[in-house]
């Protein structure tokens, strides 16, 4: 059993990748049973330039999930 599973969201928030896309299979993630704790942590580069619509998506998935405490 994993201690700790990694989401990789490479492109979410970039014009050019399907955004859509990667927000439903993140969903799908957080949808998914979990059997011990849960914690959203976002990382990005210093010098990406997509901070503001990340945090608006982060913002939107931590409205519909508010159970999981999201840094």
């Amino acid at each position: 059993m994993p201690l700790l599973v990694f989401t990789d969201t490479v492109g979410l928030g970039d014009l050019n990748q399907d955004t859509e896309t990667i927000i439903q299979e993140l969903v799908s993630d957080l949808q998914t049973e979990a059997t011990g704790a849960r914690v959203s942590i976002i990382t990005v580069e210093i010098n990406d330039f997509a901070t503001n619509t990340l945090r608006k998506i982060a913002q939107k998935l931590h409205q519909q999930y508010p159970n999981i405490p999201c840094l």
